[in-house]
């Protein structure tokens, strides 16, 4: 986001870019809502609440859909759209869903498994076997999507890459869907209580004096909430 920014600085003038920024915002707002289904004509070239939920499905059918944040006609243009099936509504989630709340493992856990793991992989059923035996197909591994593997097919949009079937590999989610939803005490609530109104402080802090905040106390700051938020995954599994 900061850097696309950074590109229309260069590009749009800055009233500009500022009504269109917090338009754009508004308008999300309201894409997440499930109250709303279907809005006729207008869902041809504006993205709807119904065109987002497919975006944020972990149904086969909902895999890589629905990019568009203000217009749809971009995803009907190059193939990503999908209408939302009444049949099979859209299950929110990932593909497989993490029973983990500590941040920073969710945030690069994955990048590491793509990294480091993946083009390791070998074969379940024969261990000597690898999946990824060449050389490109170890790169391929890293720069092709997650759900890659030799033989499946790809295309290309200038450097990107998709593959040609989403929802390759890609199982149902279990019906009703399983929430991770862990049972805590309620001194840990009261903990958490105290910890987000906390971060609410500092957060209303950077947002109006951030031009006053030195680095040494923006360091100081982040480095306390990784920290305790680490201490509330580890009292947490205790």
């Amino acid at each position: 986001m900061l850097a696309r920014s950074l590109v229309y600085a260069f590009f749009i003038p800055p009233p500009i870019f500022l009504v269109h920024r917090y338009f754009s915002e508004i308008f999300q707002f309201w894409m997440h809502t499930s109250l709303l289904g279907s809005l006729g004509p207008l869902g041809y070239i504006l993205n709807t609440p119904s065109h987002h939920r497919v975006h944020h499905g972990r149904n086969p059918y909902c895999i890589d859909r629905n990019y568009g944040g203000v217009l749809i006609i971009w995803d009907r243009i190059f193939g990503t759209f999908e209408e939302e099936r009444l049949e099979d509504p859209p299950i929110y989630g990932l593909i497989k869903n993490e029973n983990n709340f500590n941040q920073l493992w969710l945030q690069f856990h994955t990048l590491g498994e793509l990294l480091f793991c993946k083009w390791r992989e070998k074969d379940e059923e024969n261990k000597n076997l690898k999946i990824f035996p060449k050389f490109v197909d170890k790169l391929k591994a890293l720069y092709f999507p997650p759900g890659w593997y030799p033989g499946v097919k790809v295309k290309l949009f200038f450097h990107w890459a998709t593959l040609c079937n989403s929802s390759y590999n890609v199982p149902e989610p279990e019906k009703p869907p399983i929430i991770y939803n862990p049972t805590i005490s309620r001194w840990l609530k009261a903990y958490i209580l105290g910890h987000f109104l906390l971060l609410l402080c500092i957060f209303l802090h950077f947002e109006y004096d951030r031009l006053e905040i030195g680095w040494i106390d923006f360091i100081l700051k982040i480095t306390f909430f990784i920290c305790t938020s680490k201490f509330l995954e580890i009292i947490k599994s205790t």
